[in-house]
């Protein structure tokens, strides 16, 4: 099996970048979230009303992760 110290995928490496990975999925999904939810106010259509369902879990969900790695990262440091 290859070490993987040093690696992305490594449990508890680079977790400063794997912030701003998750810090880049959070803005798209907000992004998406605000261009959703504004056009559902101005057509009602339903599949807008789900798709701002789907964007707030996702954003909440980055949101979680965000937190995550900013708390393994400053413990690292």
């Amino acid at each position: 099996m290859r070490d993987r110290a040093g690696s992305v995928f490594a449990p508890d490496d680079l977790q400063m970048f794997k912030f701003g990975v998750h810090m880049v999925l959070v803005s798209v999904g907000v992004a998406a979230l605000l261009y959703n939810a504004g056009s559902w106010l101005a057509r009602k259509q339903p599949h807008l009303a789900v798709n701002v369902i789907v964007y707030s879990v996702l954003a909440s969900f980055e949101v979680g992760q965000l937190r995550r790695h900013l708390m393994k990262g400053v413990s690292q440091e």
